[in-house]
């Protein structure tokens, strides 16, 4: 009963049972309304799918990270992924930006790329798609601050060591 009212939380012309007060309502829009006005308590739809269907336990992101993703006001639901953590749009994003630094640099030329140590192997797939060779002779570590304030505030454990990766489009007829 539970897993089909978490089902039909996201369709939005399907009835709608309340679980706080078993009031039926014709849609999730509906039940959005319906618990904002009489059930003030909660906090509103997110108050009562915490409450009834998620048990308290905020959805975490699927892309593995741990982190808690956040709620879609206006699809009455739980986000997949926090901003920039799919995969997929993390992807097509990397390869359509690589693509646009191939067309602009000339043969024989660099990219040089600051990258989270976690996305290297992504950011290095999607190069080597578009046309660019690593050159892993070249990487780097830069250690980063929690801010460019940082220092200036005294703050020294804060750093940690993101990777600097370089990349080179090959001239014609070749790689490097």
């Amino acid at each position: 009963m539970v897993y089909n009212h978490v089902v039909g939380i996201g369709v939005d012309d399907v009835d709608q049972l309340c679980l706080e007060c078993g009031r039926r309502c014709c849609n999730r829009r509906s039940l959005g309304n319906h618990v904002n006005r009489s059930h003030k308590e909660l906090g509103g739809l997110l108050g009562y799918l915490l409450k009834h269907v998620l048990v308290g336990v905020v959805p975490k992101c699927l892309c593995g990270c741990g982190k808690e993703v956040h709620w879609h006001k206006v699809c009455y639901r739980f986000n997949d992924y926090l901003t920039g953590h799919n995969p997929s749009s993390l992807a097509g994003y990397l390869v359509r930006t690589l693509q646009v630094a191939h067309k602009a640099l000339k043969p024989g030329c660099r990219c040089v790329l600051n990258v989270s140590s976690d996305l290297v192997d992504l950011v290095e797939a999607s190069a080597v798609q578009v046309g660019f060779v690593r050159r892993a002779d070249l990487d780097d570590a830069l250690p980063v601050g929690r801010d460019h304030f940082a220092k200036k505030k005294g703050v020294g454990s804060d750093i940690r060591v993101e990777s600097i990766i370089v990349f080179e489009k090959p001239i014609q007829g070749g790689a490097q």
